[in-house]
């Protein structure tokens, strides 16, 4: 039951009709828990524009992204767009893991 508020607005079926999860829906369900925030920012966080992602809230897609973009092409830039994308986690954390 997890995605599948996620599947139903994806294939607009009630959810007794939905069998299986769909890639899609796992995807972007893991994206809305790594992107979730559970307090409300700052002002200075605001202004800063850093974004800060909870270590309990990453999922496995944000890891698999970073990750696999710094080993195909070992560029920051291409994991720092990703991470300010919401897409993957940030390149230092891909360091920390590597």
């Amino acid at each position: 039951m997890k995605h599948s508020v996620v599947r139903m607005v994806l294939k607009d079926q009630d959810v007794q009709s939905m069998e299986q999860h769909t890639a899609a829906a796992v995807t972007i369900s893991q994206l809305m828990v790594f992107n979730s925030i559970r307090h409300k920012r700052t002002a200075v966080t605001r202004v800063s524009n850093a974004v800060r992602h909870a270590k309990e809230r990453e999922t496995h897609l944000p890891l698999y992204v970073g990750l696999a973009m710094h080993a195909a092409t070992r560029k920051r830039h291409l994991v720092d767009k990703l991470f300010h994308l919401g897409i993957c986690v940030s390149y230092d954390r891909v360091i920390n893991i590597e």
